[in-house]
This record gives C-alpha cells, structure tokens and sequence, in this order.
C-alpha cells in the first residue's frame, strides 16, 4: 500500500465490511473513482465479528453499528447514519390503542415479548444498553437475522420488533410501526 500524509491510501487493496443500513454500492463507487488504483474487496458480517476483524488487521475499514458505547482501544468510530429504533407490532397490538401511537415508550416494553436481530448487531446492542439504562433486560423471544422473517413475526402477532427506523416499511400485511422513545435515550 501506497500513503501520503496529505492524501492517504492512493494503491493497494482496501478490505471493508458493511452490515444492511448504508448505500454500500455507492459509497465503493465514490472511493473507487477518487482512488482508482485501489483493489476493493466486501465482506458482510455482523458488527462484532466486524469490529474484530478491524482490531486483527483483517479490515481496514467496516460500516458497522457499534456493539460497545466506547471503541476498543485501536479502533475509532465516525457516525454516518444516526436513526432512532423504531417497534413494529401487529395492527391490533395494544400499544397502538393510544391517540398519539406514533411513537412508544422503552417502559412499555419492560414485559414484552420482543423480536430483534442476534447479538453481535448495532441494533441489538443498542436496545440491550437502553433497556439496561431503563433498569430491565429485554425480553427476546424471537431472533433472526433476517430482517424479512422479523418482520413477518410481528405481522402475526408473535412479538414486537425492534429495529432501525430507517428498516420500518408500510404496506398491506405489514406490522404497524412507532418510533421508540426511550428514557433515557436509546441511541443505535
């Protein structure tokens, strides 16, 4: 690999990592027309293995939700997507017989059953921290990593799904979604 101190990596092979929420194809398209020398290689995985891979010199970049509020010492993280956690229920889900179910409230999943993404995920890590910081443990009864099955559970009525705002898409058969409010926040 070829660095300047003004202008970084110009050659070499650049290894990234990526999970769902970001517009991968473009972000390698940008780099690759600034620094066309470059070898690009992609691999997808989930944030833990990724934030690993970083620390053991597999990587040398990753797009990743942070498992820890903290980076590892050797690693930093730079924010370039910041969404709230949304919930999605079944349409006739209690938590949206309120007037303003636009959004709800971490306490209001103290005892729920709930649906989220394996360990090792942003997503997870950051419904565990707020749900720790709210003074209970989530109750997961469900997980998978496959967004689509997610969301197919809480269409029945099986839990409540917990993820990114930016996954919640409407649609016939489709779980109704509110925002989370979390107190304190809860932060992917």
């Amino acid at each position: 690999m070829i660095r300047t101190r003004t202008t970084g990596l110009l050659r070499g092979r650049v290894s990234g990592a990526t999970g769902h929420a970001f517009d991968i194809a473009s972000f390698l398209a940008d780099l690759h027309g600034v620094h066309p020398a470059l070898e690009i290689t992609l691999t997808e995985d989930s944030s833990e293995r990724m934030q690993a891979a970083l620390l053991a010199g597999e990587l040398d970049l990753a797009l990743l939700g942070p498992t820890e509020e903290v980076p590892p010492p050797g690693l930093s993280f730079q924010t370039v997507i910041d969404v709230p956690l949304a919930v999605l229920a079944a349409a006739g889900d209690p938590l949206f017989e309120r007037a303003d179910a636009t959004s709800v409230s971490l306490a209001e999943l103290r005892d729920r059953a709930l649906i989220c993404l394996p360990r090792g995920t942003g997503v997870r890590a950051a419904l565990e921290r707020a749900c720790k910081r709210a003074g209970f443990p989530p109750r997961i009864a469900f997980e998978a990593a496959a967004p689509d099955v997610l969301v197919q559970l809480a269409a029945r009525g099986w839990a409540s799904r917990c993820c990114r705002a930016g996954r919640v898409r409407r649609g016939t058969g489709r779980p109704r979604a509110a925002l989370l409010r979390a107190d304190p926040p809860c932060e992917p």
